[in-house]
C-alpha cells in the first residue's frame, strides 16, 4: 500500500473525492521522484483543511524515506485516518 502512495496521485485523489477541488492542480502522471514529492506535499499542504491536525501530518521524507519504519507507517495511516 505504501509503495502506491509514493507518486502522491492518490494522496491527491484522496482530498478530491473528501472534498472536490481541495487540489485543484496535481501532476497525475508523474515521472520522476521530483514531481512525484510535488504531489506529496501539495497533498501535506492541503491536509489541514481536511480537518488533519497538524501533528498528525506526515512529512515526504516519512513515506519516502521511512517507510520501513514502524512508526512512519503508523505517522502515514494517522493522517489518512
Amino acid at each position: 500500500m505504501f509503495e502506491a502512495l509514493k507518486s502522491g496521485v492518490l494522496l491527491c485523489e484522496l482530498a478530491n473525492n473528501c472534498v472536490p477541488g481541495t487540489v485543484p492542480k496535481f501532476n497525475g502522471d508523474p515521472q520522476n521522484s521530483i514531481v512525484e514529492m510535488e504531489n506529496i506535499s501539495i497533498f501535506l499542504a492541503c491536509a489541514p483543511k481536511l480537518g488533519v491536525e497538524e501533528e498528525l501530518v506526515f512529512k515526504y521524507s516519512d513515506l519516502w524515506d521511512g517507510i520501513t519504519v514502524a512508526t512512519e507507517r503508523a505517522k502515514v495511516l494517522a493522517t489518512l485516518s
